[in-house]
C-alpha cells in the first residue's frame, strides 16, 4: 500500500515501535563541495543531569539502535493510520517510511515559516523558528530526493551530523514546532527530552568554533568517549580489566593504535568532554607541566569536589595520563592535582550539553568560562553556527583551516 500525502492526513500518523527492526541501505550521496553526505542514523544518546549528591537515581533505557559502517538499524516498522472513522495498522517498507519522514520534514519547514510570521509568538520562538527553517531548507537541498532527517553532513571538523541531531539544539519549550515523528529524535525512543545532545553535536560545534591552526591548546575529541562506568563493567566481565587498563595492556603488547591519545609535543593544555556516568556532560581542562599535571573539572550540576563524576576523575585520570604521555612522548609528571572550578549551573535535566560546549569553547580560546549563561541563547548561537557552516559548504572552500580563516574575516558570529 502506498502511503502518500494524498492518502492520509499527516497529523494522524502515529509511529509505533515493536521488536523488529528494518536495516537501512546505504543511500549515501556526494554533492560538491560537501565532503560526505550519507543516510547513517546514529544513536541519539541524550544526557540527563547526574545527581552529584547521590540522593536520587535515574533509570535509563537505551535506544534500540546499532551503528556500523555507513548503516544503522531503524526501529520504526509500523504505522497506525486513522481515516474514515477507522483505525488500521500496516507494515511499512523502508522506502515508505522514508517518504513519510521526508514529507514531515517539509511540513515542519512550512510550519516554522508560519511561526516566524505569527505576531502572537514570542521573539525567542520566532528566532528559533526562522533559524531552524533555514537549516531545514539547506538540509533538504543537500539530501536531494532522499529523506533529510537521516542525512549526515560532514563539515570537515569532526564527526558527520544529521538533521535530527541539529533539531536537538532547539530548547524543550519549542520542540513542539517540529512535526517529524521519528522516534530517533528522542534519545531513548520515548518521545521525551528532545533537547538532550549527542557527543557528535558537541564535537562538530566545538570544531566549527575553534582555530584549527592553534596548537598549544588542543581539543581532545573523543578522548574519554569510552571512559564510562558501563563500559568498565562490561570490559571487566570480558577481560578482567577496565577499559583504560585494557588499553594499557594492549599498549604493552604493541597492539594499540595510539592516535586517540597522541597530541603535539608543544601542547600546553588539553580540553575534552567527560561523561563517565553516561548521564551528564562535563568538561575537563588539563594543564601539562613537567612536574605536575592539573586537571580542572567544570561541572554544570554541582561545583564541589564530590559525586560520581568527581570520583571517576580520581580513578580514571592516572591511567588516561599514562596513555597520553606514552602516545605523545611527554615525560610523565611527578604528580597530579584534580580541582573543581566554578561553572554555570543548569536549571533542568537537559542543559548540561549546551553548557559543556560553552565551557569547552571558552577554554579552547584561552578564557575562563563565565558562571552566568543563558542556555536558550547558547542554543540559538549554536544553531546559527551550523547555519553559517551550511552557507560556507556552498562555497569553494576546500579545507577546514581555510574555512575557519574565511569565517573570521567574512562572518559575524554571536559573542
Amino acid at each position: 500500500m502506498s502511503l502518500s500525502a494524498n492518502d492520509m492526513n499527516a497529523s494522524a500518523v502515529t509511529l509505533l515501535i515493536n521488536e523488529e527492526s528494518i536495516k537501512l541501505d546505504d543511500n549515501s550521496t556526494t554533492r560538491h563541495p560537501i565532503a560526505s553526505i550519507s543516510t547513517t542514523t546514529p544513536p541519539n544518546d541524550g544526557k540527563i543531569g547526574e545527581t552529584d549528591d547521590e540522593s536520587a537515581n535515574y533509570t535509563v533505557n537505551k535506544p534500540g539502535i546499532e551503528t556500523g559502517d555507513e548503516s544503522a538499524t531503524y526501529p520504526i516498522s509500523k504505522v497506525e493510520i486513522e481515516a474514515n472513522d477507522r483505525s488500521e495498522t500496516y507494515a511499512l517498507t523502508k522506502s515508505e517510511m522514508e517518504q513519510i519522514l521526508k514529507e514531515q520534514t517539509e511540513e515542519t519547514r512550512l510550519h516554522l515559516v508560519d511561526i516566524v510570521e505569527d505576531p502572537e509568538m514570542d521573539q525567542g520562538g520566532r528566532s528559533f523558528a526562522e533559524t531552524v527553517a533555514q537549516i531545514v531548507e539547506w538540509w533538504q537541498a543537500y539530501a536531494e530526493e532522499q529523506n533529510p532527517t537521516s542525512h549526515q553532513i560532514d563539515f570537515g571538523v569532526g564527526s558527520p551530523m544529521s538533521l535530527l541531531m541539529v533539531l536537538a539544539l532547539i530548547p524543550e519549550q519549542y520542540q513542539s514546532f517540529i512535526c517529524i515523528e521519528d522516534k530517533c529524535r528522542s534519545p531513548f525512543g520515548n518521545g521525551e527530552n528532545l533537547s538532550w545532545l549527542h557527543e557528535q553535536n558537541m564535537d562538530v560545534l566545538v570544531g566549527l568554533s575553534i582555530d584549527p591552526v592553534r596548537q598549544s591548546i588542543c581539543f581532545g575529541q573523543g578522548l574519554a568517549s569510552m571512559v564510562r562506568d558501563d563500559v568498565d563493567e562490561g570490559w571487566r566481565a570480558f577481560t578482567g580489566r577496565s577499559w583504560l587498563e585494557d588499553q594499557m595492556h594492549l599498549w604493552s603488547k604493541d597492539e594499540l593504535e595510539p592516535d586517540l591519545y597522541r597530541f603535539p609535543l608543544g601542547t600546553e593544555k588539553i580540553v575534552f568532554f567527560f561523561n563517565p556516568t553516561e548521564i551528564h556532560w562535563t568538561v575537563v581542562e588539563v594543564e601539562l607541566d613537567d612536574d605536575v599535571w592539573t586537571y580542572t573539572l567544570y561541572n554544570s550540576l554541582f561545583q564541589g569536589e564530590r559525586g560520581p563524576t568527581w570520583t571517576a576523575c580520581r580513578e580514571q585520570f592516572p591511567l588516561l595520563e599514562q596513555l597520553i604521555c606514552r602516545a605523545s612522548g611527554f615525560p610523565e609528571p611527578e604528580t597530579r592535582q584534580i580541582v573543581a572550578a566554578p561553572s554555570a549551573q543548569q536549571e533542568n535535566s537537559y542543559d548540561c550539553g549546551p553548557i559543556a560546549i560553552y565551557n569547552a569553547m571558552e577554554l579552547l580560546e584561552g578564557r575562563r568560562p563565565g558562571t552566568e549563561v543563558d542556555t536558550e541563547e547558547l542554543r540559538l548561537r549554536y544553531l546559527m553556527l551550523i547555519l553559517d557552516a551550511l552557507y560556507l559548504l556552498d562555497q569553494d572552500l576546500e579545507t577546514p583551516a581555510f574555512r575557519a580563516r574565511m569565517r573570521e574575516v567574512c562572518l559575524e558570529y554571536p559573542t
